[in-house]
């Protein structure tokens, strides 16, 4: 709401940085209060933030261990971690990208269910407002370039009568809105 999100829609409710699972288990709890009428979902997952929070099995499946001589207590913002890579070089770095990696494959196994879920016939689209910088150019995370790490994003679309293909053609998420109202039937 403090970015004026929250307007004209018929429910808002917002968590802060809730996990993936539990936003998909509000979003399957909302539709099938809804299951009577059309409904559009808007669901934003904030798992691939800082601080990555990923649960405890994901902790280690792309990473070893802390680097030693680094101090994380499950908690840390950019500028800690900008500070640490100084400190801990390439290994630490590594070590960052690993864990977002454990970030997506979470995200990957709870997106999964929540489409065996909702089933061959809702349409999906899948998008990110921004990419991830990890010091291709030297910066760390998104907010301070505009590098194709962070411009280029994802923008998946599943819908009943689309056939699997991937496109070359530029598009922009100023697309998602004219696209999920075609997939909706409406001008």
């Amino acid at each position: 709401s403090n970015f004026q999100m929250a307007e004209d829609w018929g429910t808002h409710r917002c968590i802060n940085w809730p996990q993936a699972s539990v936003q998909v288990q509000r979003s399957l709890q909302f539709l099938n209060a809804h299951e009577d009428q059309p409904s559009f979902l808007l669901m934003h997952i904030m798992d691939m933030h800082l601080p990555y929070k990923e649960p405890l099995q994901y902790r280690s499946l792309f990473v070893d261990e802390t680097p030693e001589g680094i101090d994380l207590t499950g908690y840390f913002v950019r500028h800690e971690v900008i500070r640490m890579a100084k400190k801990g070089g390439d290994k630490f770095k590594e070590y960052i990208r690993g864990r977002y990696d454990n970030n997506m494959r979470y995200l990957d196994d709870v997106l999964m269910d929540l489409f065996e879920d909702l089933g061959d016939q809702a349409p999906v689209l899948i998008f990110s407002d921004h990419g991830e910088e990890f010091w291709e150019h030297n910066e760390f995370e998104h907010g301070h370039s505009l590098y194709d790490e962070l411009l280029k994003v994802p923008l998946v679309v599943k819908a009943p009568g689309l056939s699997g293909q991937v496109s070359s053609l530029p598009v922009s998420l100023l697309d998602v809105t004219p696209t999920t109202l075609a997939l909706a039937g409406l001008r």
